[in-house]
């Protein structure tokens, strides 16, 4: 009898310490997965997102800066886009664009990017596995992650202008063009959309004289064409 009820209680503690074993395995386990997402939400993910958006800008702004330069077969004179009027006093009242010059140009732009964009949609940016790891020996290894770029949206050009005063009488005038590409890194789960602003000098020089106030004002900024 004593035995028997030996045994008995012997087997249920064996059996309560395998109950409690096996739950302490399944809790780990959980502990480990939890802990792994929480990395992979805080550092990996947010690593990927600004690591992919960096080389996407990179790519972007290269296609960009191609696409110009294949618009500007002549060298643009600033004197072909710009005219200065002055008053009696040989003070400068007023500057004026080249519109239809700046249209032409601008559309011209326009349209040899959209294209380069679009050719873009079948590259893709290449990650080795290891740099997600960030600044370590195994930034090259592991397998490489595969991520789309596409365009998003048309591409927005603007012609903006900057003046910066040399001296009391001399002024440096910058046209610069604008552009405004908008574009989806297709990150898996996470896609991201990102615009990107690429500024490119089209002409500049330097203005002997006065130039009136309000004028000066006018041409710091968007040029209105």
């Amino acid at each position: 009898m004593g035995r028997n009820l030996y045994r008995r209680i012997s087997y249920a503690r064996k059996r309560k310490l395998k109950a409690l074993s096996r739950f302490l395995s399944i809790a780990t386990v959980f502990a480990i997965l939890a802990l792994l997402v929480s990395y992979v939400q805080k550092r990996v993910i947010p690593y990927l997102v600004e690591i992919s958006e960096f080389r996407a800008k990179s790519i972007i702004t290269m296609t960009v800066y191609n696409a110009v330069s294949e618009c500007f077969t002549e060298e643009i004179h600033y004197d072909d886009l710009v005219t200065l009027e002055r008053n009696e006093d040989g003070v400068i009242t007023s500057i004026k664009t080249n519109v239809s010059a700046m249209n032409s140009l601008s559309a011209q732009i326009s349209t040899n990017i959209q294209k380069r964009l679009i050719a873009l949609e079948s590259e893709s940016i290449v990650i080795p596995f290891g740099v997600l790891l960030g600044d370590t020996i195994f930034t090259s290894v592991g397998p490489d992650l595969h991520i789309k770029i596409t365009p998003y949206g048309n591409v927005a050009t603007d012609f903006m202008s900057e003046v910066i005063p040399i001296s009391e009488d001399q002024t440096k005038h910058k046209l610069y063009l604008q552009v405004k590409t908008s574009i989806a890194v297709l990150i898996p789960l996470i896609p991201q959309r990102t615009e990107i602003v690429t500024n490119i000098p089209v002409a500049e020089s330097v203005i002997r004289g006065k130039i009136d106030e309000e004028c000066f004002l006018q041409l710091n900024g968007k040029i209105k064409i």
